[in-house]
């Protein structure tokens, strides 16, 4: 429906591999929540090197309005420091940019 921008980026790291409808639809205690899962790493097992967080799901992309452009991040510790790699196949340099920059940093409060 208009406005749907299909199962994008939050609906990945909340209901990974959950099917899904359309934006209205609850989706609670669906799917893999891989943000749960980055979160709890970090705290429990901070040297895990697959504290990652994925937003391309190749099974959901035709029903996304556009596929991810960033897509793939990777968080590790290291001297007590949270540090964040991310990777980003695409990007709009005016807004799209400067957002995930500051988003992804953000993350890493």
């Amino acid at each position: 429906g208009g406005g749907d921008l299909g199962p994008i980026y939050g609906f990945q790291w909340r209901h990974f591999d959950s099917r899904y409808t359309n934006m209205h639809a609850d989706y609670k205690g669906q799917g893999f929540d891989q943000l749960l899962d980055v979160i709890d790493k970090i705290k429990n097992n901070p040297n895990d090197r697959r504290i990652i967080l994925s937003a391309w799901n190749p099974s959901d992309l035709k029903l996304m309005a556009l596929p991810p452009c960033h897509m793939f991040a990777q968080f590790y510790v290291a001297n007590g420091e949270l540090s964040c790699q991310m990777y980003q196949r695409s990007a709009d340099m005016g807004l799209g940019v400067p957002f995930n920059i500051a988003s992804y940093a953000l993350l890493t409060c």
